[in-house]
């Protein structure tokens, strides 16, 4: 095991599609704090560093996407998987050790974005506002994500045996994810009542008091919509980017189960997988 996670560490440092997703990380922790420091010289408001360091939750999950499919692909079009099997490592070492690998090269993008967002938006913006505690548990919180995230990667890209169906796959996971992520927090936002109407009568200004909106979730459907968010990793993403986790102890119960399930799930297929 320790031979493969140092074969896996050493292909890594030399990994063009992680080295490329480091880059755009570290340029997103760059850009966000110097563009909202320029805008807020511009249009004379107050800046809200508060909702700008977590913002790495959300560009991960395509960050790793796109890192963890081409680098597992790699094993299989240059036939390594295979090798490693005939020399001697069991098919649970060989999972492990690049769920590691994956997972650990998720986090260093996730502090490609959040060391320089940290300390430029401290120098330009300022000091937070939230609490100490916020940024601990958004913190964590923020680690199981990713974790929960490169493990489903993980999971696609070690039982996919082609590296253009294993990116697609991956793609295709993220940006459906980003789709539910959008219905969901549009349905979750709608408000319980319609703005009322303005009118002016002889009495002077009258003000509606609104009427019930249809599309206010409630009941059974409203707590659904609500497990989902907390379920899905780009909603967890977005959360933390904007620091308000409403339930963070089913958020993170959601996570562990994510990635114990996925871990699972590949260990038993790729032990019955046939590597050709």
């Amino acid at each position: 095991m320790n031979k493969l996670l140092f074969a896996g560490f050493a292909r890594l440092k030399k990994d063009l599609a992680f080295w490329v997703c480091f880059l755009g990380m570290l340029g997103m922790g760059v850009f966000l704090p110097v563009g909202q420091y320029f805008d807020s010289i511009k249009y004379n408001t107050v800046p809200m560093p508060d909702n700008l360091i977590f913002n790495y939750v959300p560009f991960v999950c395509l960050a790793a996407a796109l890192f963890i499919s081409l680098y597992l692909g790699v094993d299989y079009s240059d036939g390594t998987v295979r090798n490693k099997v005939m020399v001697g490592r069991t098919r649970k070492e060989i999972y492990m050790a690049n769920w590691v690998v994956c997972v650990l090269g998720t986090l260093l993008l996730c502090l490609a974005f959040a060391v320089p967002a940290t300390a430029l938006s401290l120098l330009l913006l300022g000091a937070c506002k939230a609490p100490a505690i916020a940024f601990v548990t958004t913190a964590a919180l923020s680690v199981l994500t990713a974790v929960a995230i490169s493990s489903v990667y993980t999971l696609v890209g070690t039982l996919c045996q082609n590296k253009a169906v294993i990116s697609a796959a991956c793609l295709l996971i993220v940006f459906a994810l980003y789709i539910f992520a959008m219905m969901i927090n549009g349905a979750l936002s709608q408000p319980p009542t319609l703005e009322g109407m303005v009118t002016l009568t002889e009495n002077g200004m009258e003000v509606d008091q609104g009427t019930p909106n249809p599309a206010y979730l409630t009941g059974a459907k409203r707590a659904v919509y609500e497990f989902l968010d907390d379920f899905l990793p780009v909603n967890q993403g977005i959360q933390c980017a904007n620091m308000q986790i409403a339930h963070p102890l089913r958020f993170s119960l959601c996570d562990v189960g994510i990635t114990l399930v996925s871990i699972l799930a590949g260990l038993w297929l790729f032990g019955r997988k046939d590597l050709k």
